[in-house]
């Protein structure tokens, strides 16, 4: 949030970032139609999944951030 290219810069990167996760992660639930786990188990798989790509979201953006601002720091 260093000023307000940046801060539009990110918001428009993690929204396609965003909807492409959201397209794995729909793709993995199909799976699990399929496979049909256990409840305990679908839960974690789910949770730990969701988890893994807030996770990744925020290094990628933060990354890809860095990449283009580098020379304006």
């Amino acid at each position: 949030m260093k000023n307000q290219l940046r801060w539009d810069f990110a918001q428009l990167y993690a929204s396609k970032q965003m909807i492409k996760y959201g397209l794995l992660l729909s793709v993995v639930g199909l799976i699990g139609l399929v496979y049909q786990p256990t409840e305990g188990i679908s839960t974690i798989l789910g949770l730990g999944l969701m988890i893994v790509m807030v996770i990744l979201l925020i290094f990628r953006v933060e990354n890809k951030i860095k990449e283009r601002f580098q020379d304006t720091e």
